[in-house]
């Protein structure tokens, strides 16, 4: 008998298309996954309470289907349990609709029998997470965690303006009027970053993201150089004022200027704290909207145990091309001491 599996499944996910695309694939997912057991939730709220209820229950593996919020609930639903608990609980991301950030992170292929089979082969390895300690949308504390990345600047901002809108359209048209104003006034947002106890950028603040993968959901590769299992943050960013300038450079963040994408890492460390100077600017986590600055952002080494396929699990442990490459790094003694994926 297999692995116990739960998915958790969100038929709502890219725009009811995962609900759609589940009724055509639903028996081979349960033949292929045997022995599973399916929980249906509408929201992150709901995955987050699916995925710990599920490993508490014993389930071996988590599997979530459904859109980035589907995925980020689980995560932080798992990340809720005790250490050995989550790191024995296996994590799996399965993409019905499209391969979403999740799955180009941990190297997924696109074809559903071949997910299937990496799903049930179970080969995983100890993914970093972040942490982020911010405030939410009331100004309480707030402890979130993401796979992928952080995001914070103008667009987080007119994001918050349209996701406001669809809840109450007249409050909504009333926020994106002011942030339009705004943008055109060139008032932009000022941030401090504090890296390791030294400040390393105060000024204005187009767009900011640190990053635990490669890929952050709108703008696709952000982060050429980061890594998931190498023990640090990348902080990848367009500074100074909103203009023609910041405009191009932003737009070579997003998926479609792939040829031309220049690498935007200011940074790399473990711990990065932001701080609003001039307004309230907000933040998302692997493209989900949580709150706003000040945040601070930690890198959690090897916290999650996330199924790839065994391609990645070779080529990926350890990333590092040199024993003294691997002195170096934030989490060496970790990695050294530590075995890689089975």
């Amino acid at each position: 008998m297999g692995e116990t599996t739960c998915i958790v499944l969100n038929p709502s996910g890219h725009g009811r298309a995962t609900g759609r695309a589940w009724q055509s694939c639903q028996r081979r997912c349960l033949r292929e996954l045997a022995p599973v057991e399916i929980s249906v939730v509408k929201n992150a709220q709901e995955a987050k309470e699916a995925a710990r209820e599920a490993a508490l229950r014993g389930f071996e593996k988590v599997v979530a289907v459904g859109g980035t919020a589907t995925t980020h609930g689980a995560l932080n639903g798992l990340m809720t349990l005790a250490a050995d608990h989550r790191k024995a609980t296996k994590f799996g991301v399965l993409s019905l609709v499209r391969a979403q950030e999740w799955s180009r992170t941990l190297r997924m292929p696109r074809e559903l029998n071949r997910q299937l089979e990496a799903i049930r082969a179970g080969h995983v390895l100890p993914f970093d997470v972040g942490r982020a300690d911010c405030l939410d949308d009331e100004g309480r504390p707030l402890t979130r965690y993401f796979l992928n990345g952080a995001c914070f600047g103008i667009s987080t901002r007119l994001r918050h303006d349209l996701q406001l809108t669809q809840q109450d359209p007249a409050e909504g048209l009333s926020a994106m009027a002011r942030s339009l104003r705004l943008l055109l006034s060139k008032e932009d947002p000022w941030v401090r970053m504090v890296q390791g106890g030294r400040e390393i950028y105060r000024g204005p603040w187009v767009a900011g993201l640190l990053m635990v993968g490669r890929y952050y959901p709108w703008f696709g590769e952000v982060a050429p150089r980061a890594d998931p299992v190498d023990g640090s943050l990348d902080l990848v960013g367009v500074t100074g004022r909103l203009g023609l300038r910041s405009l191009a450079m932003l737009s070579g963040l997003f998926p479609w200027r792939r040829g031309h994408r220049r690498d935007f890492t200011i940074d790399k460390g473990v711990r990065f704290t932001a701080t609003d100077i001039t307004g309230p600017v907000y933040l998302e986590l692997d493209g989900i909207a949580v709150g706003t600055l000040p945040a601070t952002f930690t890198l959690l080494p090897r916290q999650i145990s996330m199924i790839v396929p065994s391609v990645p699990v070779r080529t990926m442990k350890p990333h590092f091309k040199s024993i003294s490459e691997l002195a170096e790094g934030p989490v060496a003694a970790e990695h050294l001491k530590a075995g890689w994926g089975h």
